[in-house]
């Protein structure tokens, strides 16, 4: 009489290979059956030899310091790419077949965020999907009232850790860039008065290096910008981009730049759920460098 095989699931060849994570009833079980069973030593080792290269690639290419939402938002753009995926006709290919092993990586990170999630701290509101919003026509400057401009600087003061000598934006100024771009100055707190290639990296002070940019009403945000000004400027410090392309990829289409330098097609961080903290201690720094060059009615 025919009788059906119960093989081991993919989750439990994973859970194997960790002497603590199945009960010793269940691991005793699976190990019996994969030395019976050929089609499950295979499968077992297929996934072995996935998880050995995704380590390998990890080894290859470690990310200093990433922080937890970081791996979130990473995880989750590679979970919603593989289920885009339509597997081939017949039997299912390894990375469809391995989405049981993402699953439950998402589901132990997952698990970790209620523990590891920053603690409250700028107020902030949920985002929205954008482009319908009001603010959403200013996620880039208008090339016409907002070309961007430099100012003569070198690599040595760009990363020196100050920006000496460099004026402050003149009282008059803000209200003129709100007005040109058609947003009522009385809700100035709602955006950020940004410079387009940022003080940091050799922009300049004037009116035609600012632009009334979105903080918290859209995805493609202000904090999301400084994220790539910081990271231009380790790699203009580090020797790794010369500093004229650098303040070329923030006065072109900055969210362009963003997806190219980080390889991501959405911000790495939601910051509707996860605001700036005291533990965000280089976005802090540079957001305070760039108050001190704002007039006092500005300076939060």
């Amino acid at each position: 009489m025919w009788r059906k095989v119960n093989h081991v699931s993919d989750g439990e060849l994973l859970l194997m290979a960790d002497e603590g994570a199945l009960s010793p009833r269940r691991r005793s079980r699976a190990l019996a059956h994969v030395a019976d069973c050929a089609r499950c030593a295979r499968r077992g080792a297929e996934l072995a030899a996935a998880m050995g290269e995704a380590g390998q690639a990890c080894r290859e290419r470690p990310i200093a310091t990433a922080p937890l939402y970081a791996a979130r938002a990473r995880l989750r753009s590679a979970m919603e790419a593989r289920a885009r995926r339509r597997p081939a006709p017949g039997r299912p290919s390894l990375a469809a077949a391995s989405a049981g092993a993402a699953a439950v990586l998402a589901v132990v990170i997952l698990s970790w965020s209620a523990a590891d999630r920053p603690p409250a701290g700028l107020s902030s509101a949920p985002l929205a999907a954008g482009g319908a919003s009001e603010t959403a026509g200013l996620l880039l400057p208008r090339p016409d009232l907002t070309p961007g401009s430099v100012r003569a600087v070198g690599v040595a003061e760009i990363c020196g850790g100050a920006l000496p000598g460099l004026p402050v934006v003149p009282a008059q100024v803000p209200r003129q860039v709100f007005e040109a771009y058609g947003v009522d100055y009385r809700r100035a707190a709602d955006y950020e008065l940004d410079f387009l290639i940022t003080p940091e990296l050799g922009g300049a002070t004037d009116a035609g290096n600012l632009w009334p940019q979105p903080y918290r009403s859209v995805v493609w945000n202000a904090y999301v910008k400084d994220e790539l000004e910081r990271h231009l400027q380790q790699l203009v410090c580090q020797g790794r981009l010369d500093l004229a392309t650098a303040q070329r990829e923030l006065a072109g289409d900055w969210i362009a730049a963003y997806k190219r330098r980080f390889d991501t097609e959405r911000p790495l961080r939601d910051y509707g759920r996860f605001p700036l903290t005291t533990s965000d201690v280089e976005a802090l720094q540079a957001e305070a460098l760039e108050q001190q060059l704002l007039p006092d009615s500005l300076r939060s």
